[in-house]
C-alpha cells in the first residue's frame, strides 16, 4: 500500500506539472513499472488478483490523464481570463482617453465661444491642445482662401516661428532664426468653401499624431472656424457702427466718444484742445448742377483725401 501510494502521488504530481501528452506518458510508464513489479510475485496466481493489479495500473494512467486534463483546462481558463482582463484594461484606457478628449473639446469650445475677440484665447487654446495630444508646441491658422490672408493665427513655437506657406496659401509669421522649412510640417484640419484651417508643428510631432489626435484637432478647428467668422462679423459691425458708409470716415457717434476722451485728456494734463471744422464751398451748387450721385462721389474723394493726409 505505501508503494502504491507513492505511485499515485508521483502520477498526480507528474500530471500537474507536465503537459497533457507528457503526463499521459508518465502515467503509462508508472503503470508499466507497477505491473513489472508483480511479474516475479508468487502470489499472483489467480485471475482476480491479476485483474486487481491491472486495475491499479489503469488507475495510474487514468489519474494522470484526468489530472492533466483538469490542469490544462485551468491553464486555458487562466490564459483566457488574462486576455479578457487585458482587453478590459485596454477598453478602460480608451474610454478614459475618450472622456478626457471630450472634456477638453468641450472646454475649448466654451473657451472659443466665450468671447467675440477670439484672438485673446489663442494661447490658452494651444495650451489645452498640447496637453491633450502631447505635442511640444504648435501653431493654428485660419485662412481666408479668397483673400489669401490669415484671419486668425496663434503659436506656441519658439520665437513664434511658423511655416511660410501651405499648399499655396500664405501663412502669417516667419520662421525662427536657424530653422528651415523642413523643421516644421503642416496638416489641413478643415477645408470649408471660403476658409481653411491649418495646424503646424515639428515634423516628428505631426507624423506621430494618431487618428484620435487628428479627430480632436478637426473638432476644435470646426469650432474655431465658427468663432472666427463670428469675430469677423462682430468687428465689421463694430466698425460700421462708428464709420460713415459713404466717406469711410468716423461718424458723429465716434466723434462724441473721442471728444469726451480728448477733453478729459486735455483737462488731466492741462493742455489746450482745438477742434477744426471743414466745409466744402459751393457744395450745394455741385448737387444742383450735377446731381446727388456726383455730390456723393465728391464727398467720398474728399474723405479719402482727408484720410491720406491726417493721422
Amino acid at each position: 500500500a505505501p508503494l502504491y501510494s507513492w505511485y499515485v502521488t508521483t502520477a498526480g504530481i507528474a500530471a500537474a506539472v507536465l503537459h497533457k501528452r507528457d503526463a499521459c506518458i508518465a502515467g503509462g510508464v508508472l503503470a508499466v513499472s507497477w505491473l513489472l513489479s508483480y511479474i516475479a510475485d508468487p502470489t499472483l496466481n489467480s485471475c482476480s488478483h491479476v485483474s486487481f493489479v491491472v486495475a491499479k495500473a489503469s488507475v495510474l494512467v487514468v489519474l494522470g490523464g484526468v489530472v492533466a486534463y483538469v490542469t490544462s483546462r485551468q491553464a486555458e481558463n487562466q490564459q483566457r481570463l488574462e486576455v479578457q482582463q487585458a482587453e478590459v484594461h485596454e477598453l478602460n484606457d480608451k474610454l478614459e482617453r475618450s472622456v478626457a478628449e471630450l472634456r477638453a473639446v468641450t472646454e475649448i469650445t466654451e473657451l472659443i465661444h466665450s468671447t467675440l475677440e477670439v484672438e485673446d484665447v489663442g494661447p490658452m487654446l494651444l495650451t489645452i491642445l498640447e496637453k491633450l495630444i502631447d505635442i511640444p508646441a504648435g501653431s493654428i491658422y485660419v485662412i481666408d482662401k479668397d483673400k489669401q490672408e490669415t484671419v486668425f493665427a496663434t503659436s506656441s513655437l519658439a520665437g513664434g516661428g511658423l511655416a511660410r506657406s501651405y499648399s499655396g496659401l500664405e501663412l502669417a509669421g516667419a520662421l525662427p532664426v536657424g530653422s528651415s522649412d523642413g523643421a516644421l510640417a503642416c496638416i489641413e484640419l478643415v477645408d470649408h468653401k471660403d476658409t481653411v484651417v491649418v495646424f503646424c508643428s515639428e515634423t516628428a510631432a505631426v507624423e506621430a499624431l494618431s487618428r484620435d489626435d487628428r479627430i480632436v484637432l478637426q473638432a476644435v478647428a470646426s469650432e474655431l472656424v465658427v468663432a472666427v467668422e463670428n469675430s469677423r462679423l462682430y468687428s465689421l459691425t463694430k466698425r460700421l457702427a462708428i464709420t460713415d458708409e459713404l466717406t469711410d470716415l468716423y461718424n458723429y457717434r465716434f466723434l462724441q466718444q473721442r471728444l469726451d476722451e480728448e477733453l478729459g485728456r486735455a483737462d488731466r494734463y492741462k493742455k489746450r484742445l482745438s477742434l477744426l471744422m471743414l466745409d466744402l464751398d459751393d457744395f450745394k451748387r455741385i448737387n444742383d448742377t450735377h446731381g446727388h450721385l456726383v455730390g456723393d462721389r465728391v464727398l467720398a474723394e474728399v474723405g479719402q483725401l482727408l484720410k491720406s493726409t491726417v493721422r
